[in-house]
């Protein structure tokens, strides 16, 4: 019947699309609802993908598509989904599409729903216009890029000698700001002997504005109106599950780090649901959500072919 699938999917990033193709292999119909906003469209390249080092997200979403339209038994479409029901044996999910909203069925659902950066909850001015740029959330995607050069770390918790530690690899040129927290308040005595060991200076001053042209950091300015020369930061700005409504409707268990909680095989607690990629997983890398998305594409087509066996 024409709007009904055995898998829908929600999100048609990395993860999503990865689960469509590991889905259309099996010759079972697919439909993956992409609301156009992925985790990395702030950022101009993506790395550590092997085959993939450097290149464009957008190019490789276009790309990715084009391989799944090979496949009868896909469809793709635009939209954002606003309602997931459950019923004894299918899901009814409605969808905003064009303007219109539409009613899609399917025996199985995965959120590749990803997460929202809350980067202007920071209250860091013109903090958009650098982030995924030189404002960064992760080092095994940008490290290299910013080796050798003038770093912040801005923390303000128990994360900061992690970060610290892990950044030391990339650059020995590291400045901590902590945003106005005291710095006793985040580490041990013995840690801050350990970054002062490590030449590393820390500004307990609450940012107020980042500086710079074309999302090239040059300056950190602070409440007092005293700078420092920086190119670049790492931060973690405060998220958010995209489709938080509607798993805490359909009652999928949200683990302690406000992600999806799955098993091994990217099943929730909800039978029928399977979720991956950012939205479940704080090792956020586009090469992890294409094998997390893989996964539950096939694991979500196995238990079908399980289902039809028996009946």
């Amino acid at each position: 019947m024409e709007n009904h699938y055995e898998v829908i999917i929600i999100g048609g990033s990395a993860a999503g699309l990865a689960a469509t193709l590991a889905i259309a292999r099996t010759m079972k119909t697919v439909l993956c609802i992409d609301s156009g906003a992925p985790c990395n469209k702030f950022s101009d390249h993506m790395h550590n993908f092997i085959g993939h080092d450097g290149d464009s997200p957008v190019e490789f979403r276009s790309q990715a598509k084009d391989n799944l339209l090979k496949y009868k038994t896909v469809r793709l479409v635009e939209g954002k989904v606003i309602k997931v029901n459950k019923a004894k044996t299918e899901f009814q999910i409605t969808a905003t599409v064009r303007n219109t909203e539409k009613l899609y069925v399917g025996k199985k659902i995965i959120f590749a729903s990803g997460v929202n950066d809350l980067i202007n909850d920071v209250n860091i001015k013109d903090i958009e216009k650098f982030w995924g740029k030189s404002a960064l959330h992760c080092p095994y995607c940008h490290g290299y890029e910013v080796a050798n050069r003038a770093t912040g770390l801005i923390f303000d918790n128990s994360r900061l000698m992690d970060m610290a530690s892990m950044i030391y690899n990339w650059t020995k040129n590291i400045t901590v700001l902590t945003n106005g927290t005291k710095i006793s308040s985040i580490c041990s005595e013995s840690e801050q002997n350990e970054l002062k060991r490590k030449n590393i200076e820390i500004i307990d001053k609450v940012i107020t504005e980042f500086v710079g042209e074309s999302g090239n950091l040059e300056t950190v300015r602070f409440s007092d109106g005293s700078t420092i020369s920086l190119d670049c930061v790492y931060i973690h700005p405060p998220f958010k599950l995209n489709c938080e409504d509607i798993l805490n409707k359909l009652q999928v268990n949200i683990d302690e780090t406000r992600l999806i909680k799955v098993d091994g095989f990217q099943r929730t607690n909800i039978e029928g649901v399977y979720a991956c990629g950012d939205c479940t997983t704080y090792f956020r890398a586009v090469s992890n959500a294409v094998s997390q998305g893989n996964i539950a594409g096939a694991m979500c087509t196995k238990e079908l072919f399980q289902n039809s066996w028996y009946e």
